[in-house]
């Protein structure tokens, strides 16, 4: 049984219990610490920002912001199975101010996908380069957007009546 079961919803110990983080913002975290291995010093690395138009890299060569771009939903078990396959899309938008080099563009697109291709992160399947495109170049920056794919098994929080769901979610829910 699960202590969602054991303890009523207003007892102090679910105060305590610190939630689970998504998997997009686990899978996200887990590739910024990735790249933070992998690509050069010169390149900063982190999450993509909230306000894009005010975000500035001074003092790098380059930055790998890491952004989540959507997932798919699909049957993953028998019928009568809750569970899905939701397949999430992984941006990575590099931004460079040149682009032969070492700190280059062509380069860092090279090291960013080599750094995440077949890489299983925060319990997805390997992650699977989609594709590398410019997106915009202005004022002596240019924009390249890498995309990845990568699946985890998404469940349903709780079951409807008479619908079954896999046994491996059953003894580890909240």
């Amino acid at each position: 049984m699960t202590s969602e079961a054991l303890l009523p919803a207003d007892h102090p110990a679910r105060a305590t219990e610190s939630p689970r983080p998504s998997p997009i913002t686990a899978i996200s975290d887990a590739a910024i610490a990735r790249l933070k291995t992998r690509l050069p010093g010169r390149v900063k690395v982190e999450a993509f920002p909230d306000k894009p138009e005010e975000y500035d890299f001074e003092g790098y060569d380059a930055a790998a912001l890491v952004l989540y771009d959507g997932s798919r939903f699909d049957a993953a078990g028998p019928v009568g199975e809750q569970g899905l396959r939701e397949t999430q899309r992984l941006a990575v938008a590099l931004l460079v101010r040149s682009l032969l080099g070492e700190g280059g563009a062509y380069r860092l697109i090279h090291e960013t996908r080599v750094a995440l291709h077949g890489v299983s992160l925060a319990g997805s399947t390997a992650l699977r380069p989609l594709e590398a495109a410019l997106d915009r170049a202005d004022a002596g920056v240019w924009q390249y957007r890498l995309v990845f794919e990568a699946a985890v098994v998404a469940v349903p929080s709780s079951s409807a009546p008479g619908v079954a769901l896999p046994r491996a979610f059953l003894s580890d829910r909240r």
